[in-house]
């Protein structure tokens, strides 16, 4: 199996398309396992989704090499592939808009996850819960920390997959750290009896 490499996303033109395409392909998926009502509908069917996507792209790829402006690094895990070689179980014609890149030296990249690792924020349903003593008193006012807002990997690369998460969570603490900061912090859907953080 490959090794799972992360690279910085925004320096490959393809890299926000790819990235609605990865949440698109969690959807069959998250409504096999009945987690379906997660996220709902296919994210490029939702109004202004492909757009922010991309500008979010361009705002990671502008904080990466200004560190102005909103503080979010966007991270996509790649594996190199045969040429020849399509995911398991689908082929190549199974699978249209696999995004693939080729390095200095040849090797042949399959994109297969991203994440969206934001500077001292949390989004608005995680301070909804400030009502919560125990959240309240972590994280209100809080600095020094980084939130995993997106992670996420796309389901038609089959098991090229595998060990994208790991590898973009390891990323996530690397960047931290390089940041100063003092924690990480993520948050997992609870619906469906909590089965997604099991």
């Amino acid at each position: 199996m490959s090794k799972t490499r992360v690279r910085d996303g925004g320096v490959v033109p393809h890299d926000a398309p790819f990235i609605v395409e990865a949440f698109d392909s969690t959807i069959p998926h998250l409504a096999a396992i009945g987690s379906g009502e997660m996220w709902g509908s296919l994210f490029s069917e939702k109004e202004g989704f492909v757009e922010e996507t991309a500008d979010d792209v361009k705002k990671s790829e502008a904080y990466r090499t200004t560190e102005e402006g909103e503080a979010l690094r966007i991270f996509v895990a790649e594996v190199d592939v045969e040429p020849a070689v399509a995911p398991f179980p689908h082929s190549a014609a199974e699978c249209p808009g696999l995004r693939y890149r080729t390095v200095d030296d040849g090797t042949r990249m399959l994109s297969v996850g991203a994440a969206f690792i934001r500077d001292n924020w949390l989004p608005g349903h995680v301070e909804s819960q400030f009502h919560v003593d125990a959240i309240r008193a972590e994280l209100e006012g809080k600095a020094g920390f980084v939130y995993i807002d997106v992670l996420v990997s796309d389901f038609r690369t089959g098991h090229h997959r595998k060990g994208a998460g790991e590898a973009l969570l390891r990323r996530a603490v690397e960047y931290g750290l390089e940041k100063g900061m003092k924690a990480l912090y993520v948050d997992a859907w609870a619906g469906n009896e909590e089965k997604l953080v099991r």
